[in-house]
């Protein structure tokens, strides 16, 4: 079995020029968007106590991503991509800093919260294609696995950070989560100007000659990407959305405070972190592809049964292996479209797996409807159910696909 654990495989990794400041801005933008994600749900609760306007609100986080993934992700292939990184650093820290004012000074607006994930969202549509795509630029084409792995296993390790610091914040004093988040993105716009100055040939390369209509053509010739694509839909309508509910199931069925809640959604980062830890030293194609589809399947099945959870350490179990699931899904997400997309077009790849990212306002009315209408744990069960048949539904008419191996796939 050929695996990641070539000590010199890590070192010409983390040695490679500008992937350690592309790793660090990438800590810090999961860091605040996690910590802030559930934020933004407690008080958009606390405000209105209507599940709906929770899912609202999650949703337009997601919407920019789904109007302007594809696009920016065509344009970044184009353009410098570091702009765009500090771009969305600028954009992050206006949003964190308004919605510290406003809280602060007790001025805070449910409308204020929607505008601010709707801003951030579009902050989120500039990094996303652009940041994990530039990684994919720097590093050699036998490091790129292993580079996209320690990139997603300290995102997931923001899914621990994130929300465990937003329920401490939040139990201490409700405006510190942004304070935190605002400090944390000037620092990052800090390390991005760096990025800026450094001159490095693999920043700067001659643009291939082709339409966007002609790369577009190519990408979709690529079985596997189209399947990533699928199954990324899917997740991202019947899966992720849940995770918007999670403060509202914490209140009515839980019923636990603030630090609790975040205790709770911190150790399904901590799932999500050891398990793409583990994913990242695989790099067997067909393995990683296993591993993507039962990800994917795993967590839909927690969420099914969390959604049955009224005991809080069972809860806590289940969110766990939750986390697992979802390190093997969003792990080997960028991992399959990078190392199987030429370089000139991993922009336009990211950028069209951030436009299915972008779904997830579907997934997040659908859920946000059913719980309000009538239950937030039998919405829950009704969403994850339909998610896994048709994860099943869209494996079974695609077998085979993802076992091969060929390098276009």
């Amino acid at each position: 079995m050929n695996l990641n654990l070539n000590k010199n495989i890590w070192i010409t990794t983390f040695n490679s020029k500008g992937f350690k400041i592309l790793w660090s801005l990438g800590f810090i933008t999961a860091f605040t968007r996690y910590l802030e994600v559930l934020a933004n749900a407690y008080f958009v609760f606390q405000l209105s106590e209507d599940p709906l306007l929770v899912g609202i609100n999650a949703g337009l986080r997601l919407l920019p991503l789904f109007l302007l993934g594809w696009v920016i992700g065509i344009f970044s292939d184009r353009l410098d991509k570091r702009l765009m990184v500090t771009l969305s650093l600028f954009i992050f820290f206006l949003v964190s800093f308004s919605l510290f004012l406003l809280i602060f000074f007790e001025m805070i607006e449910i409308w204020h919260l929607m505008f601010g994930s709707l801003f951030s969202g579009i902050g989120w549509a500039f990094e996303l294609p652009t940041r994990r795509s530039l990684i994919g630029d720097l590093l050699d084409s036998e490091n790129i696995s292993l580079g996209i792995g320690i990139d997603a296993s300290t995102q997931n390790f923001t899914r621990i950070l994130g929300p465990l610091m937003a329920g401490i914040l939040l139990t201490l004093l409700p405006s510190l989560p942004y304070l935190m988040t605002s400090i944390s993105h000037f620092f990052g716009i800090f390390l991005a100007i760096l990025i800026l100055k450094k001159q490095y040939s693999k920043f700067i390369r001659k643009l291939e000659k082709s339409s966007i209509l002609d790369d577009l053509k190519y990408l979709l010739t690529g079985k596997a990407f189209r399947l990533v694509l699928g199954i990324t839909v899917i997740m991202n309508i019947w899966a992720f959305p849940y995770q918007s509910m999670v403060p509202v199931v914490a209140e009515t069925v839980l019923k636990i405070n603030p630090f609790l809640l975040g205790l709770l959604v911190a150790i399904e980062g901590t799932g999500a972190f050891l398990g793409s830890i583990f994913v990242a030293t695989f790099v067997i194609r067909r393995l990683q592809s296993i591993f993507f589809i039962l990800g994917s399947s795993l967590f839909l099945i927690c969420i099914f049964i969390f959604a049955n959870s009224e005991i809080y350490l069972l809860s806590i179990i289940i969110v766990f292996l939750g986390g697992l699931g979802i390190s093997c899904f969003s792990t080997l997400q960028s991992v399959i479209i990078l190392d199987r997309t030429p370089s000139h077009l991993r922009g336009s790849a990211m950028g069209s797996l951030t436009t299915m990212i972008g779904t997830q306002p579907i997934g997040a009315l659908h859920i946000g409807w059913i719980c309000s209408v009538i239950s937030p744990s039998l919405g829950l069960m009704i969403s994850s159910s339909e998610g896994l048949f048709l994860l099943v539904l869209f494996v079974l008419i695609n077998s085979g696909v993802f076992l091969r191996s060929k390098e276009n796939d």
